[in-house]
């Protein structure tokens, strides 16, 4: 018991919230159990002649299937706390607005995408016309030509994503007029961007974690961005 107790109280106290104090409190009010129901569990079996062997097995069954179900539970609540999720304690009832996404990015496939970033890790945002890479994840959100765009989806994560630097095409800069440049240059504000010819910026993508696909319509609207 000694052993198994720490992790009992982890995970039991484990998105509590408000009610941690309460829940530790009767957890650990609980060990008194320990010290009166053997007695009354080994004049039972003595009673109606159970072998110890055989309740001793079904405490270790109770065991295993207690664990499995808290570990069960964490990961079902990291993975609603990575696609930004409320956590819903035992027993609260669910209301719309527990299962739904109120502010931020709606897109699961994105969110999961972008909880994979790490340290100079690279995602890329493409145009509709962009190769599709096999050997990397690919999330397609295009609708119809020009939703949504390049720029939209990078306003959307920015506040999520700790951007460094990023890499365009060369012929970005060659193709597309006065007005696009500078939408371009103030959506990348305050980032580091490297224009390279097409060649040598396809060569970095299968390196990033995955691609979102996009409507845009504009010539070598492509971009990588580097986490920070």
């Amino acid at each position: 018991m000694s052993v198994m107790f720490p992790t009992i109280f982890a995970l039991g106290i484990r998105g509590l919230g408000d009610y941690t104090k309460l829940g530790s409190s009767l957890i650990v009010m609980s060990i008194v159990g320990g010290a009166i129901a053997p007695p009354f569990m080994g004049h039972i079996a003595d009673v109606h002649s159970i072998a110890h062997r055989h309740g001793g097995a079904a405490d270790l069954l109770r065991v295993h299937s207690h664990l499995r179900s808290h570990v069960a539970e964490a990961r079902g609540e990291r993975r609603r706390q990575q696609c930004g999720l409320k956590f819903l304690r035992p027993g609260q009832p669910r209301t719309r607005l527990d299962i739904m996404l109120k502010t931020g990015i709606l897109n699961p496939q994105i969110n999961d995408l972008l909880s994979r970033v790490r340290h100079t890790n690279t995602l890329v945002i493409a145009d509709r016309g962009f190769p599709f890479w096999p050997q990397i994840e690919t999330v397609d959100i295009s609708l119809v030509d020009g939703l949504p765009t390049v720029l939209q989806v990078l306003r959307a994560i920015r506040p999520n994503f700790n951007l460094g630097r990023a890499w365009m095409a060369k012929e970005f800069l060659k193709y597309n007029d006065a007005k696009t440049r500078a939408a371009f240059a103030e959506a990348l504000r305050g980032i580091t961007v490297a224009h390279e010819p097409h060649v040598g910026f396809k060569k970095r993508v299968p390196l990033a974690i995955g691609l979102i696909r996009t409507a845009t319509t504009v010539q070598y609207a492509n971009m990588i961005l580097e986490s920070a």
